[in-house]
């Protein structure tokens, strides 16, 4: 077709649509469509199929669309209004649904279109409601949608509720701005902007700051996690809202919103505060982190609330058909019409939800809900109540700091809604009298939940800069602020909070909270709060910094306006007030201050914020200005100057006032620059000599002597130490500074330290070596005897100081007067570690080539040293000491010796011998040699040697041992004689030196009590002994018999011969002597058993020396004599055969002669020798039961048993013919048996043995009563029977415990078991017996078989566990068992000492005695304990119960667990007021109250509870005074305008009464249908409690005293007071002035004080 035709075709209907009818291109789209819905005919339709594939390039080429466009459906709407005159027909109707259906499912606004309400009229979507035209709320004139438009169409189009158009008309939206918290720019955009720079911890930090703009002195952080559940949701602005009443965060506040703060919220983002001066931050971007947390923050502050929703989701619409981005209403109206907007809010900081008026404000900022999509963050990350806490929780240490510099903020929290403490809260305080102080103390108290308070102590430093150079312009937002700048210094991190009540000055020393021991302290940048910089100075820094508004940023390197600014603060105001800061802290801290000194090392690191004021402060420190500033804190520790003040806040040591300390400038100051290690140990000593000594940390040290290297400063050096120890009052006072010392080394380590710093190096500079003249330095070996003087070039006569080494100095220190001590420089004493050149020298040693008057000393001097008076070895001196000296003298000695010796061995012309040595050593007549008498040294001179009883210390070991042994007997000390002496002599082999040992016996036997024989034999072993022999063997082998004849009586004394032994007789004497000993050549005659053989001589010796035996004339031993010589030695045992063999024949032997035996001569199974009657006859059968298993150690030995007749007359235990077993002998049948018990389940043996020795008890015997109590005891303890275990005519109840029981062991003893007459009482916790004893039997025992009180206590505690478990069937059993366990109890006193009795739930409390006729429930439910129990009471006192009738036989025993009786007072007496008016009944008054209740001639309606009380004001009046006063009043005023008289303070009921009395002077008591109905009960006892309100009110005096005296009858008051109410109703009565019942009340509490459990004074 041609362009033309296809022009004439667009306005023609020439397209066939899908219902038969032809429409314009324009009216048509094409086939196809998403859309489903009916069709618009005859305004639009699709095209019809078959039409359109035949024409396809005509439709293309008329642009037919394959869809309608908004304006097709629109062109619809207007046709129908127009066709039919406004209100649709039907049909038009179901075509402008189905236009509305198209909208919607292609996506258009609906606002674009109309829809119809209930006359089918179209109406604009804001001028149209849903929802149910009946409900209330000024809803009458809304246009509803007609009931034809389903509540899904309703839903897509977004036609508003009907009660929210009402809430909104309500709140009057229309009325204020459109735009009233609509940005410039799109609020999402900038909030996401802004949460993008901003982290989400920063929050806080902007609250707090906004808070404190606010001026607002408190803020509290609530995470409110609503345990349980969402706030309700039905009244709320829209139920978009809905989702917002869960989990919150929320911030309080005590500050109300200015309008300014409300404009400012306005303008969010744009910021409320650029025009203040005073302020922190901005009132915009910082405040928008609250968008981490929530979508849509909420607001609580003076009258308003406000609702922020900046993606406009939730709030309701404004006239434009627009959600709300915010609202703001009055709290008056929110509580009207959106009360569930604040029930979030309710019960917080104060905060009703009934109030018009909050005094503080409150932020809330509902989380937002897991997977809820936001356009205001571009982070997915879920903020949830737990991740919100963590944050808290580390925002606790910003808030630590976050104080510091702020104005009115003093308190910050963190609580978790619904617990009482919060988790954590950081106070402020700061004294008031110091607010204008430009320095001042911040005490900052923190505390977190589960640990104890801790208080930061600051001081801090502010200024104002009030001018700034012409070339610096202060820009930027804020720029119009106050200019200031500050330092903050930690005095103390953790202190804990001091206790009040402690002695004075006495306070706790401060510890760190658990897990910041180690903590440092967090040091920050701040422009008013901490800045994410941190500050690497040991204090924080705060300056007007032009920030960025995320606090981000701090420029200062560029060349821009706001970097020129800042670096301005840092370089020239933050430096000096730095130093001003130090002024004032300095006097304050003292040496501490150091520690706040900038470190130099920061001023040639990277340029950061902290070493751009290092470097400025290190620059300014020196010049004109600050050099004389009173900075630098001395060591003058002597010269405080003290004020009064408080306890020392930075020590944990207790002080009496607060001190200032000494400082003083760089000018006057004496600086110690020394290494740290020699500084500490001298500082005392310089502290002391020294006056403006400063001793800066080794950092500041450093960096002064590198600032002011230009400067002329004092410095510690030599030539200053020389000039300080010329003066002698010095010296005394080094002297004393020493003698201070506990420890030497401490001494040594002090003086060596100053001597290397005194004496100069090198020494070749004889200028400052010659400065030492006349320093009296030197020290002696002993540092507290008087210092040395050096004298330069000595006169010869001059007295020297001798050097010696540290071993001479010890050794001669009685001398050390004139000797140097040079020990003081050797590595081992000096501890001191440290890289100080100086301590590798000896400067000591060095002098000694220099003219001073030190020398070393000689060898020559030794011999008069020892001839000092004071020397060790003198007469009178120390023995302890001269006993450890001697040795140290000796080892001296011959080292000296043996270099004589050694020199003279290398020169052949000159040797020395011992008496050479001695005498060039002139020791002769010294005592210096020693031996030692077993109690101390004793000395004797080399002379003396040669005439005492002495010999030289033997060399070999054994012979050492040996002399020692011997008593007087003197060995020389081998440590303390020569060498050459111990070669000569020191071994008894050789003769000469032997022959000195035998005369030295014979010296000490004339010399003192010493017998050779006895002693020798008392002293030495037997080794020795065999060591002493040899050696005589030895020796009368060397020596002829004419050489022996004076030698030989000593050696017939010499116990040195061994005797016969045996080797299992290891403890027989060893030797003898010849003249003691018995020698015998027959060793068969030595039985095995016999042990004293210790007179025989071995008969192998004897035999060997039977040349030397023969002189000795020695008697034989006859058989008579041996007998009786072995009888005592018996053996305990006979074991070997041949032992037996042997004593089988000896025993045969005694027989045979008729010898009566005694003592252990019968021997058991085991070989072991018995006494005869502790053995028993082996053939009777309870010895057999008994001792089976142990028959070896209680019957006679197999081979033995033969001779029984002979043994039985020795003692053998047997039975009589009557077979009663003697009671000794029983109990020892009980205890074998015992002894067989073991824990299996089943020993058959056992069993039958214990069955035969328990049967002999299942019998009374008349021989019983003759055991004493100690075998009863005894045997009640040995396991021998037989526990019953078939429990098949037990109750079920009992069975599997008494199985359970039974099943432990199958024997048991008598104490263990209980008696079958107890079982009730004890069948739980006690085995019973299959075969018990006889009656007789059982009373032998303690307590007769009668389980303890102890046991029938747990017994009753685990029926009562059982109760749930017990049959219908069984229960009357059941409680057999309980009520005999309470009779047990009750008739044993020592049942109120049972552990936890009367706490214990152990009681039934049931209304009766027969208990064939209580059913289980009713058993269970009265379980109760003692202490809820009670007597004597009419009704139960809450939670009490009164005792009922199956307890009431164990009174007894519930008075003694300590249940009380409720005691009443004695009721008062009745009265009735004097002053009452009287009322006689008579046919008038009944006429007259029947005219009240007809409604006739009444003039006053009364209305309470809106129910009308009528009646006549003159009996009203002639009763009550305050009525004839109210109806003077407002009360006539009413009656005579016809209107009702509210009377809102009392109940109708009370008024009924009270104006019935008024007619009648009657008072109806009221009667209870069931007392024991304690609702019924309270509810009457609160109308009486409000008729004595209402008649104290009403001046109804004899009305008041009936209800009183009704209430304090004495058969009502019980019923109405009780412990669980006495206090409430004392207090009504006291506010209805029912004094009787006040007291009565009183009375009832004093009289039972017992009740002590606060949950029943209930308050």
């Amino acid at each position: 077709m041609e362009p033309d035709d296809i022009a004439g075709l667009r306005s023609k209907p020439c397209i066939l649509g899908s219902h038969g009818n032809y429409f314009a291109p324009t009216s048509v789209f094409l086939t196809g469509s998403k859309l489903t819905v009916p069709p618009l005919a005859p305004y639009l339709d699709a095209v019809d199929g078959g039409f359109a594939k035949k024409h396809t390039n005509i439709l293309e080429a008329l642009d037919v669309r394959p869809e309608p466009s908004v304006e097709d459906i629109q062109y619809v709407q207007k046709a129908l209004e127009a066709s039919n005159e406004g209100q649709l027909s039907e049909k038009a109707l179901g075509i402008a649904i189905t236009t509305l259906e198209v909208a919607t499912l292609l996506g258009y606004e609906p606002s674009n279109f109309s829809i119809p309400d209930r006359m089918s009229i179209l109406r604009d979507l804001p001028d149209i409601v849903h929802g149910d035209p009946n409900v209330n709320g000024g809803i009458a004139n809304f246009n509803f949608t007609h009931a034809r438009v389903s509540e899904d169409l309703i839903g897509r189009l977004g036609v508003e509720n009907s009660f929210a158009r009402a809430t909104r008309l309500a709140i009057d939206f229309e009325d204020e701005d459109e735009d009233e918290y609509a940005p410039r720019e799109k609020l999402s955009n900038i909030i996401k902007d802004t949460l993008g720079r901003y982290p989400i911890e920063t929050t806080f930090n902007e609250f707090l700051a906004n808070a404190d703009d606010a001026g607002a002195t408190k803020i509290s952080w609530t995470i409110d996690e609503c345990d349980n559940g969402p706030y309700e949701s039905q009244s709320l602005l829209t139920s978009d809202l809905a989702t917002f009443q869960g989990p919150a965060l929320m911030v309080y506040n005590d500050e109300i919103f200015s309008e300014k703060d409300f404009a400012g919220f306005k303008e969010i983002g744009q910021g409320g505060k650029l025009d203040d001066a005073t302020t922190t931050g901005m009132f915009g971007r910082g405040v928008m982190s609250m968008y981490h947390f929530t979508d849509v923050p909420m607001i609580i502050s003076g009258g308003f609330y406000v609702v922020i929703d900046p993606q406009q989701e939730s709030l309701p619409r404004n006239r434009h058909w627009k959600r709300k981005i915010g609202v703001k209403i009055a709290l008056s109206t929110a509580r009207r019409v959106a009360e569930g907007q604040l029930l979030p809010f309710h019960g917080l900081h104060g905060y009703d939800k009934s109030q018009d008026h909050y005094n503080g404000t409150i932020f809330r900022f509902p989380f937002r809900e897991s997977g809820r999509q936001t356009t205001l963050k571009d982070s997915l990350r879920h903020i949830s109540p737990s991740t919100t806490r963590s944050l808290l929780e580390d925002y606790f240490h910003t808030a630590r700091i976050s104080l510091l510099f702020l104005t009115n903020i003093t308190h910050v929290e963190f609580y978790v809604r619904g617990q009482a403490d919060p988790k954590w809260c950081v106070s402020a305080h700061r004294s008031e009298d110091s607010a204008d102080e430009v320095f001042r103390q911040v005490t900052v108290t923190n505390a977190k939940v589960d640990h104890k308070s801790m208080t930061d102590i600051w001081r801090v430093g502010i200024t104002d800069i009030e001018q700034s150079p012409p070339s610096i312009v202060k820009i930027g937002k804020g720029s119009s602020k106050v200019t200031e700048c500050g330092i903050a210094a930690c005095l103390q991190r953790g202190v804990f909070e001091s206790i009040p009540n402690n002695k004075a000055g006495d306070h706790k020393v401060a510890l760190p909270h658990a897990g910041e021991k180690s903590r440092k302290i967090d040091q920050k940048v701040f422009c008013k709060l901490p800045t994410s910089s941190e500050s690497q100075l040991p204090i924080s820094f705060h300056a007007s910094f032009a920030i960025t508004g995320d606090r981000k940023t701090i420029a200062f390197e560029d060349q821009s306006e706001l970097a020129v600014w800042n670096h301005w603060l840092l370089t020239e105001c933050l430096p000096g007030f730095y130093l001003d800061f130090l002024k004032d802290l300095s006097p304050r801290l003292g040496q501490e201050t150091f520690g706040f000194w900038p470190s130099r090392s920061l001023t040639v690191t990277s340029a950061t914020l902290s070493s751009t004021v290092a470097k400025a402060f290190w620059g300014q420190i020196m010049d004109s200005e600050h050099i004389a500033y009173q900075i630098y804190p001395t060591m003058d520790q002597e010269n405080f100057v003290l004020t009064q003040g408080a306890n020392d806040l930075r020590r944990p040591k207790q002080r009496k006032a607060r001190i200032l300390y000494p400082v003083t400038s760089l000018t006057n100051a004496q600086f110690d620059f020394l290494p740290a290690d020699v500084s500490q140990k001298l500082r005392p000593l310089f502290q002391a000599l020294l006056v403006n000594l400063v001793r800066p940390p080794a950092h500041i040290s450093s960096a002064l002597k590198d600032a002011s290297s230009n400067l002329q400063t004092v410095q510690l050096n030599s030539d200053r130490l020389a000039d300080i120890f010329q003066s002698e009052a010095n010296c005394l006072y080094l002297e004393e500074f020493l003698s201070q010392f506990g420890k030497e080394v401490d001494k040594m380590e002090t003086m060596a330290t100053l001597l290397e710093l005194l004496i100069p190096v090198p020494l070749g500079d004889m200028t400052s070596l010659k400065k030492l003249h006349g320093c009296r330095v030197l020290p002696r070996p002993s540092l507290d005897a008087p210092l040395g003087l050096l004298v330069w070039e000595p006169p010869p006569d001059s007295q020297w100081n001798l050097v010696a080494t540290p071993e001479e100095q010890k050794l001669f220190d009685f001398a050390s007067g004139s000797m140097v001590n040079t020990g003081i420089f050797s590595r081992s004493a000096n501890k001191l570690k440290t890289d100080f050149l100086l301590l590798r020298r000896n400067p000591i040693m060095e002098l000694i080539e220099t003219p001073f008057n030190v020398r070393k000393l000689e060898i020559g001097d030794v011999g008069s040293l020892l001839a000092r008076s004071d020397s060790p070895s003198a007469p009178g001196s120390s023995s302890e000491f001269r006993d450890r000296w001697m040795p140290m003298l000796w080892n001296f000695i011959k080292i000296k010796f043996n270099a004589l010796v050694n020199k003279a061995g290398s020169d052949d012309s000159t040797s020395f011998t011992i008496d050479d040595l001695l005498s060039k050593a002139n020791l002769w007549d010294q005592p210096i040699y020693r031996y030692h008498d077993k109690k101390q040294w004793q000395y004797l001179t080399p002379r003396e040697f040669g005439t005492e009883a002495c010999i030289v210390g033997p060399k070999l070991k054994r012979q050492q041992d040996m002399c020692a042994l011997i008593p007087g007997l003197k060995c020389l000390d081998s440590a303390c004689f020569p060498s050459l002496l111990g070669e000569a002599e020191s071994d008894l082999s050789k003769p000469a030196c032997f022959e000195r040992f035998l005369r030295a016996l014979q010296m000490n036997e004339k010399k003192q009590k010493f017998i050779i024989k006895r002693s020798l034999n008392d002293a030495l072993s037997a080794e020795v002994k065999e060591t002493l022999r040899h050696l005589v063997l030895h020796y009368l082998k060397k020596r002829s018999t004419s050489e022996l004849v004076s030698d030989k009586t000593v050696l017939q004394t010499l116990p040195i011969w061994p005797c016969f032994q045996r080797s299992n007789l290891s403890h027989i004497p060893k030797h003898v002597a010849a003249v003691d000993a018995c020698f015998c050549l027959h060793s068969t005659l030595f039985m095995p058993w016999v042990k004293d053989l210790g007179n025989f001589v071995d008969p192998q010796i004897v035999k060997v020396h039977e040349r030397l035996l023969l002189k000795l004339k020695l008697p034989l031993m006859s058989t008579e004599r041996f007998w009786q010589y072995i009888k005592k030695d018996l053996p305990p045992r006979i074991e070997s055969a041949s032992d037996v063999e042997q004593f089988i024949t000896l025993i045969k032997y005694l027989a045979n002669d008729r010898i009566e035996l005694s003592g252990n001569v019968a021997p058991n199974g085991a070989g072991l020798l018995c006494k005869a009657n502790s053995l028993y006859a082996h053939e009777k059968e309870i010895f057999k039961a008994a001792f089976w298993g142990e028959e070896s150690s209680h019957f006679l030995h197999s081979e033995l048993r033969s001779l029984r007749p002979f043994w039985l007359s020795a003692g053998l235990r047997s039975l009589p013919p009557s077979a009663v077993v003697k009671k000794e002998d029983y109990l020892q049948c009980a205890l074998a048996i015992d002894r067989q018990w073991t824990p299996s389940t089943w020993n058959g043996p056992f069993n039958q043995n214990a069955e035969v020795v328990s049967t002999y008890l299942q019998f009374d015997r008349p021989d019983f009563s003759t055991w004493p109590e100690s075998n009863w005891n005894q045997i009640s303890k040995v396991r021998m029977f037989q526990v019953k275990g078939n429990q098949d005519d037990q109750p079920v109840y009992r069975k599997t415990q008494m199985r359970q029981i039974a099943q432990e062991h199958t024997h048991c003893a008598l104490k263990d078991a209980g008696r079958n007459a107890h079982l009730r009482v004890s069948w739980s916790q006690v085995k019973f017996l299959k075969n018990p004893p006889a009656a007789g039997v059982w009373e032998k025992f303690p307590g007769g078989g009668s389980p303890s009180i102890g046991t029938v206590y747990i017994h009753l505690q685990f029926l009562i566990g059982l109760c749930k478990e017990v049959s219908q069937y069984d229960l009357q059993e059941y409680l057999k068992d309980v009520q005999a366990c309470y009779d047990r109890l009750q008739n044993d006193t020592a049942s109120k000492n049972l552990p936890g009795i009367s706490e214990a739930k152990i009681f039934f409390n049931m209304d009766t005695t027969q208990i064939d006729m209580i059913h289980k429930p009713d058993v269970e439910a009265s379980l109760t304990t003692v202490k809820l129990l009670c007597l004597n009471s009419p009704v139960d006192p809450l939670p009490m119960r009164v005792a009922r009738k199956f307890l009431v036989p164990y009174e007894r025993l519930l008075r003694v667990l300590g249940c009380k009786s409720i005691v009443q007072p004695p009721a008062a007496a009745s009265i009735l007021s004097s002053t009452s008016t009287s009322y006689p009944m008579s046919e008038a008054m009944s006429k007259i109250r029947q005219l009240r209740d007809e409604g006739q001639l009444i003039d006053i309606i009364f209305k309470a509870e809106g129910t009308e009380k009528h009646a006549h004001k003159i009996f009203l009046v002639a009763v009550s005074d305050y009525c004839k006063a109210k109806f003077s009043g407002e009360w006539g005023r009413l009656s005579e305008q016809g209107e009702n008289v509210p009377v809102e303070d009392i109940r109708l009921s009370t008024l009924s009464t009270m104006v019935d009395f008024a007619y009648t002077g009657e008072f109806v008591e009221p009667q209870l249908k069931d007392p024991k109905d304690e609702n019924e009960i309270a509810d009457v006892l609160d109308e009486l409690l409000d008729l004595l309100d209402g008649t104290d009110l009403w001046q109804l005096t004899r009305l008041h005293d009936m209800v009183e005296n009704f209430l304090l009858s004495a058969s009502v008051v019980p019923i109405y007071v009780r412990p669980d109410n006495v206090k409430e109703v004392k207090e009504r009565a006291e506010n209805g002035r029912s004094l009787r019942l006040v007291k009565h009340c009183e009375d009832f509490i004093a009289a039972n004080a017992w009740i002590d459990d606060t949950r029943l004074w209930k308050q």
